[in-house]
């Protein structure tokens, strides 16, 4: 049962035991496994569904340690990432590309040029990619649509939750870690 898996996973992330959340994950990406939520079709949300568990797989890699595996995984489903797909997946591999120091343009350009949204991670990629190569253009340029998208964030985020409020200055403060590292760079 589809519902009962997921409540495990649940379980498991919380307990931290990423070996066993990475298998349930697995099991749930099988072709033969009947994933969608119960009274939905299997057209219904699939790639909702299938990005989510991905998204699940990946994160279970991470905390594992699994860099190489990850690595591989995510350059094997750039491909089959369409827009109507969870940004959350998109996200994710921008975010395991510069937390792990892989600058691979192809990565980069591959995302951007579907037309994809430009994200967090994404921009934070960017924004590192081009410091890396000395194109101080782009790295503006991505660094200040980035810093407006955190600040209509914070503009849109319940003030009563400071666990909302607390991520959305998160980010806006690795901008300035990333625009400090600019001024650096210059010198």
């Amino acid at each position: 049962n589809s519902l009962h898996v997921r409540h495990r996973i649940q379980s498991f992330e919380h307990e931290r035991s990423w070996d066993k959340a990475l298998g349930a994950y697995d099991s749930l990406l099988q072709p033969h496994h009947p994933h969608m939520p119960a009274g939905g079709s299997p057209a219904m949300n699939r790639s909702a569904v299938d990005a989510d568990i991905r998204t699940g797989l990946l994160s279970s890699l991470q905390k594992m340690g699994y860099m190489h595996m990850l690595e591989t995984y995510c350059r094997g489903t750039v491909g089959t990432i369409t827009p109507a797909e969870s940004v959350a997946l998109q996200e994710f591999q921008y975010e395991a590309a510069w937390r792990s120091c892989k600058w691979d343009e192809q990565l980069g350009h591959q995302l951007l040029e579907r037309g994809m949204s430009v994200g967090f991670h994404a921009s934070i990629f960017k924004c590192v990619q081009a410091l890396k190569t000395g194109n101080h253009e782009m790295f503006c340029k991505t660094l200040e649509t980035g810093r407006l998208s955190a600040i209509q964030e914070l503009r849109a985020t319940s003030l009563e939750s400071t666990k909302n409020v607390y991520s959305t200055l998160s980010k806006l403060q690795l901008y300035v870690v990333a625009e400090e590292a600019l001024s650096v760079s210059k010198e």
